[in-house]
């Protein structure tokens, strides 16, 4: 049995990326790290006070190809944590 209290439904690896938080219109909101990874969310860490939606596009700057559609799942004071979505229309 499971014991951990891991509630995850994919595993979550170490990660250290830095990354752009992007508005609907394409606007940068904030820089931020990704400090964990997994195929459907990950954690980002970043300056306590930045007003993040709901929803955003994060791109990662290590390859500014790499975009994701997020929504946010939990908040804390200098993080959030996403999961990744379809584009919304």
């Amino acid at each position: 049995t499971m014991s951990s209290g891991e509630k995850r439904r994919s595993p979550r690896q170490n990660a250290s990326c830095v990354g752009l938080i992007h508005d609907d219109e394409g606007s940068i909101i904030a820089q931020c790290i990704m400090t964990d990874v997994s195929a459907r969310g990950a954690k980002l860490v970043m300056e306590a006070g930045f007003n993040v939606p709901d929803w955003f596009i994060l791109t990662l700057s290590r390859n500014a190809g790499v975009r994701r559609n997020c929504d946010v799942v939990w908040r804390r004071a200098n993080s959030i944590g996403v999961c990744f979505v379809s584009p919304q229309r």
